[in-house]
Parts: C-alpha cells; sequence; structure tokens
C-alpha cells in the first residue's frame, strides 16, 4: 500500500515548503516505522494502522509562524497525522499553532498547549477534544523523550524546571490515555500498556 506523500521539486522551492520541509518528513517516516514496528509489524507495514486511533503530541502546522530557525525546529507540517491518516487511522493531532485549512478533515486538530496541560490540573487527558477518548498509539518526537528543542529548554528553565520532570509527566500522562495494549511511540523508546 503506497501512503507516501507526493511533493513536487517547485513546491519544496515555494514559499509554502520550506526548506526544512524534508526534515519533517523524514521525522515523519521515522515515526511511521517506529510505529509499525511497535504494532508487531515491520517498518513497512502501515496497513496496521487500519482502524487505529493515534493521538500525535505537538504534531506540527503548516501555520507555524516562521520563528528564529537557531532556538526553534518549530515549523513542520503535520507529516504523521497525515501518513496516519492516510493510513487509514482515525487521527488526533495536539499542536500549539492552529490547523492549516489545506488539512482540515483529514484528522481531527485541536489547539492546545502541550506544556501548560501537562503541568496544570487540566493534564493532556484534559484538553478540550480528547477527553474521555483513549488511543491505540501515542506518538511524540518532539514532547515525549529527551529531543526537546531550544525554545522548550528555554521555557522550562523560566519556570525553574528540569526536561527529566516534564518528560516524566508527559509519560506518565501519555499511558492513561493509551488503550490496554496501546503504544506510545517517541524517538528512541516505545511503552506498551
Amino acid at each position: 500500500m503506497d501512503i507516501g506523500v507526493e511533493v513536487s521539486w517547485s513546491e519544496r522551492k515555494s514559499r509554502e515548503y520550506p526548506r526544512h520541509m524534508d526534515e519533517g518528513l523524514t521525522f515523519a517516516v521515522f515515526g511511521m516505522r517506529s510505529t509499525a514496528k511497535a504494532l508487531g509489524g515491520q517498518e513497512t507495514d502501515w496497513e496496521l494502522l487500519q482502524g487505529k486511533t493515534v493521538l500525535d503530541l505537538a504534531c506540527g502546522s503548516r501555520r507555524v509562524p516562521r520563528l528564529d530557525r537557531s532556538r526553534s525546529r518549530g515549523g513542520f507540517p503535520p507529516y504523521y497525522c497525515l501518513l496516519c491518516a492516510k493510513a487509514g487511522a482515525d487521527v488526533w493531532g495536539v499542536d500549539i499553532f492552529d490547523c492549516d485549512p489545506k488539512d482540515e478533515g483529514i484528522y481531527h486538530h485541536i489547539t492546545a498547549d502541550i506544556i501548560q496541560a501537562v503541568l496544570s490540573e487540566t493534564q493532556l487527558s484534559g484538553i478540550p477534544g480528547i477527553a474521555g477518548l483513549k488511543f491505540d498509539v501515542i506518538h511524540s518526537l518532539r514532547f515525549a523523550d529527551d529531543n526537546f528543542p531550544p525554545d522548550v529548554i528555554d521555557q522550562l528553565k523560566m519556570m525553574h524546571l528540569r526536561s527529566d520532570d516534564l518528560l516524566e509527566k508527559i509519560q506518565q500522562q501519555s499511558k492513561e490515555l493509551l488503550k490496554p495494549g496501546g503504544v506510545f511511540v517517541t524517538m528512541h523508546k516505545v511503552f506498551k500498556i
């Protein structure tokens, strides 16, 4: 089953698809491969996502303002969400930035500040749009491993928090959102419930 994202060379050179786009797509494909393996298949068995419910934390948005790239890795389109949806999953993506109209209807986009939710009484499970839901797969390459970008590290320092503290809270709260047998996929780890 071919579920690749087709992007022409002219689109890659346009303002809409900035130069760093290929890195974002690389991360998404890496996430898809990790997810397929976590679900018991080979790296290319993306059809295993058919009918699954997926939550992507810090999914990305095409609507991210052009930030200082030296301080943030922000700005990737929600490739993982789009690939999962194309594979037949029912996908929710949470990001601090709004959904681009191009992506509306492809996946459920929820605009929320993940760090604030995790550190408050709201927690991940209380974010409007995912409250009361359980997922087969939770994925995050940005917020759920030792892969925090510089802008998040700076935010944590201002709050006098260590990245390890936030990581532990995200992992614990994510486990509460997983269905029995669900998987939590990060850059370097897979947790199963």
